[in-house]
């Protein structure tokens, strides 16, 4: 049996598939509007269908039916046998499972349906491991719990029985649309449902036809999701950077092997040719040969730039931030990275290396099993089954709570906050917590980063390293330096990285867990310092200290749930050692998963925030101490 024609029957199946895609999720603008089979909804003048119309649907599975018969008649005898009885060829394999995905993940039900009716027959079986594999979107978080909240199936509906409960609204029926700010998740789930559904069809378009498992995560929260996709949309589709997409593909696999993220990696290496050099190579294989510019900037298409001149960026910005020096940026820019480039590079890799620490802090599972096949060390087989019992801890976490709300957020005892936060730091290394380790990068993935061995540490003050006590006004505004290297195109950039942390930060729905300790919902709850106190605790474990920040807060959370606090410096500091027992046994009683995963995006986006405040203040004293030089 011809192994190359299996793949190329397979390979024009699938860019068949592709094409009606392509057609069906025309995406033009983050506005929705496609209400299903009864719509006569008219979503106004300014908005942008994804799915015109229902005919389109209608004609697209027509079209759908017309290939896949096609295939199935023609071709059905290339996959039955395709190894001759051993085991089934792996490009092969990869080919069946992006169906399977699609039967899986397409945002719309018929074209799911028909999909998964075709790829159960026989002779695609031996492919398939599990029909329900890309159900599992964590491997800490219970399917029960994402399918019901995540679940292309559960949200698609809910989103239409809105829809027609707003048409009937508009019809003069008694239902009554309520705001998203007076509902919590539970109790409003319809309203968060029909958030999500458009926001993981949007997706769909922009990750090329795939619904990743790590956003689905992220859609427990839409309000934050629809800013994480704004900001990838600007990083990979609408022109807001200069740099080629798929030099931004190599710097996000640069960024994500660091920490051995290979879920991430697989992700983005999909949108690269099999015998692409970096690819194959890493930085050996592009380094000084690949034009870093936009292929519409044809005045500067020809000027080339070198990768292996931001390897040691890399690493100081994924491990030790608060090293980073003018020095270094001089060293780039001395290698003929123009600062505009420069300040573009850096946003990707702290993008790549913050999401690299969500994924592996809450256990994303891959879409399917050609991708990290393994589980990681981190994932312990012992404790897949470990979890502690929660009503032995009722009491501690409803009294945590309690507590720590009635705690002062700011604090005027300008000393006071010195000294806390520098006690934090002095324990972190009496409870030989730190400040020291290290990690070997895999074998497979040195060539992406270039050197193999990495140095995880908490931030401890020395002579040369010192405490910044600063204001979080101050660290906005290093922030907004990055418009200043910028061209004037390019800076609605800082907007949408404005736009994704303040969202996480503000993010509430006025609840606290499911329960407290009687059984009662903790509901109307002000949950402001409990979530200020995790990113304050993660720029502390950088050398970041707020001025007007209580801390005796993180000291409180370090006391009184000391897993919790364990949790949020792993997170931040070394995600791959986050196990899965390490998940179900480190927060405070009580919390939903949904509350879990923000706790996980907060420390996220408080990782970025450190690393472009940190790569800023860099750049800025580079381009001072350059015009004092030239003067």
């Amino acid at each position: 049996m011809n192994v190359g024609n299996n793949e190329a029957s397979l390979d024009s199946l699938l860019r068949s598939v592709e094409d009606v895609f392509e057609e069906l999720f025309d995406y033009q603008s983050s506005d929705f509007s496609y209400n299903g089979p009864s719509s006569v909804y008219d979503g106004g003048e300014h908005s942008t269908s994804l799915i015109a119309s229902w005919n389109q649907v209608l004609e697209a599975c027509s079209r759908l039916d017309k290939i896949l018969s096609d295939f199935a008649n023609n071709n059905s005898h290339t996959v039955r046998y395709a190894t001759n009885g051993s085991a089934p060829h792996r490009e092969l394999s990869a080919y069946v499972y992006k169906l399977r995905h699609w039967a899986e993940k397409c945002p719309v039900n018929v074209i799911r349906q028909k999909l998964s009716t075709f790829i159960d027959q026989p002779h695609f079986s031996s492919f398939i491991s599990s029909k329900v594999h890309d159900r599992v979107i964590s491997h800490y978080i219970p399917p029960e719990d994402t399918e019901k909240h995540l679940g292309l199936r559960f949200i698609e509906e809910e989103y239409f029985m809105h829809q027609e409960r707003n048409r009937n609204s508009h019809n003069g029926d008694a239902s009554r649309e309520l705001s998203t700010n007076q509902l919590s998740r539970n109790g409003a789930s319809t309203t968060l449902e029909d958030q999500k559904y458009p926001l993981f069809f949007r997706a769909f378009h922009l990750f090329s036809f795939r619904l990743p498992n790590f956003i689905q995560l992220l859609g427990y929260h839409p309000r934050y999701l629809r800013r994480f996709l704004d900001f990838h949309q600007s990083l990979f589709h609408d022109g807001r950077i200069s740099l080629e997409p798929k030099l931004v593909t190599y710097l996000g696999i640069m960024a994500c092997a660091s920490f051995d993220c290979q879920y991430l990696m697989e992700l983005l290496k999909e949108s690269l040719l099999p015998d692409d050099r970096f690819l194959i190579e890493g930085l050996a294989g592009i380094s000084s040969e690949t034009s870093l510019e936009s292929s519409t900037n044809l005045a500067a298409s020809n000027v080339q730039y070198d990768l292996q001149a931001l390897v040691h960026l890399n690493h100081i910005l994924a491990f030790t931030p608060w090293k980073l020096e003018s020095s270094h940026i001089m060293e780039i820019v001395n290698a003929r990275w123009p600062m505009d480039k420069l300040v573009q590079a850096v946003i990707v890799l702290t993008h790549f290396h913050s999401l690299s620490s969500f994924v592996l802090s809450c256990g994303v599972a891959p879409e399917s099993p050609m991708h990290t096949g393994e589980p990681s060390p981190n994932r312990d087989p012992a404790s897949m089954n470990s979890q502690r019992n929660d009503d032995s801890h009722s009491k501690e976490g409803s009294q945590f709570i309690h507590q720590l709300r009635k705690m002062p957020l700011k604090n005027a005892e300008k000393q006071h906050y010195k000294r806390v936060a520098e006690i934090d730091n002095v324990t972190e290394k009496q409870e030989g917590q730190g400040p020291v380790s290290s990690r070997i990068i895999s074998d497979a993935n040195l060539k992406y980063v270039g050197q193999q061995r990495t140095t995880l540490e908490s931030f401890k003050q020395t002579d040369r390293y010192r405490m910044l006590f600063t204001s979080e006004e101050d660290v906005n505004e290093a922030l907004d330096m990055i418009d200043s290297n910028l061209l004037d195109n390019q800076r609605a950039l800082t907007s949408s990285i404005h736009a994704r942390i303040d969202t996480a930060f503000s993010l509430t729905y006025n609840r606290y867990g499911v329960r407290d300790m009687l059984g009662e919902e903790l509901s109307d709850v002000d949950t402001s310092t409990f979530r200020r106190t995790i990113p304050c605790t993660c720029l502390l474990a950088h050398g970041i200290c707020y001025d007007d920040f209580n801390y005796d807060l993180v000291h409180f959370v370090k006391e009184k749930c000391p897993d919790f606090y364990r949790f949020i410096k792993l997170a931040v500091v070394d995600p791959q050692s986050v196990s899965r027992h390490t998940f179900l046994n480190s927060f405070p009683y009580g919390l939903d998963h949904s509350e879990k995963v923000h706790i996980c995006i907060l420390v996220m986006e408080a990782r970025m925030q450190i690393e472009l405040f940190y790569a800023m203040t860099a750049i800025n004293k580079y381009r001072t101490e350059k015009i004092t030089s030239d003067s």
